[in-house]
């Protein structure tokens, strides 16, 4: 389904019996990356954990996923990345980084959540695209910025660039270490990005 910007989108129903419930965003990821080497088709996930789920309303107490309650149901997007020739599914994000945060830092956000804060406000999980946040901060900006990521006030902002990407090259111009929705898979200079467009069918 396309999504449009202050539309409702997703649709009220039951969770299928199969679906698999996954507690946090890198073990969503998993279970792609095990479908795409079994080469078949991608399960229906239950969300009880992580940033997508939060992106996708989801409701502090997941026991309704498996009772007899309605649940909501959403195709989202699943991003590939390579890294160092190695290949990783992820729902909620991808982050570029030093270990302190000096330097520049890039965000992939397919969830607008980072943790506790909103690392891109307008990041969408099901509009078939991926927001990426550049910062190139002074440690002063860094300190403001981090005091405003919980409200997503952060941006706009000059050292900061955000813009829409599907499928490219994200070049660093330095070594940074990568964080698969949360989970450290190495350092590079530089990342390949896919989009797949609703991809994944998501209950929360």
């Amino acid at each position: 389904m396309s999504v449009r910007r202050n539309q409702d989108w997703g649709d009220i129903g039951k969770m299928p019996a199969d679906a698999v419930v996954a507690t946090s965003d890198r073990e969503v990821g998993r279970l792609v990356e095990r479908a795409w080497t079994d080469n078949v088709a991608l399960p229906e996930v239950g969300l009880t954990g992580g940033d997508l789920r939060r992106a996708l309303g989801g409701r502090r107490n997941s026991r309704h996923l498996q009772g007899d309650d309605d649940v909501v149901g959403a195709l989202i997007d699943v991003g590939a990345v390579t890294v160092n020739g190695h290949r990783f599914a992820f729902v909620a994000h991808v982050i570029a980084r030093s270990r302190s945060w000096s330097g520049p830092v890039f965000a992939l956000m397919n969830s607008e959540w980072l943790g506790d804060w909103i690392m891109a406000p307008r990041a969408h999980p099901g509009d078939g695209y991926f927001d990426l946040v550049e910062a190139r901060l002074s440690l002063g900006d860094r300190i403001k910025a981090r005091r405003r990521l919980p409200t997503g006030t952060h941006v706009p902002h000059p050292s900061i660039q955000v813009r829409r990407v599907t499928t490219t090259a994200i070049p660093f111009g330095t070594t940074r270490a990568i964080f698969v929705d949360g989970e450290h898979v190495g350092a590079a200079a530089a990342m390949q990005i896919e989009c797949h467009r609703e991809a994944l069918r998501a209950y929360v």
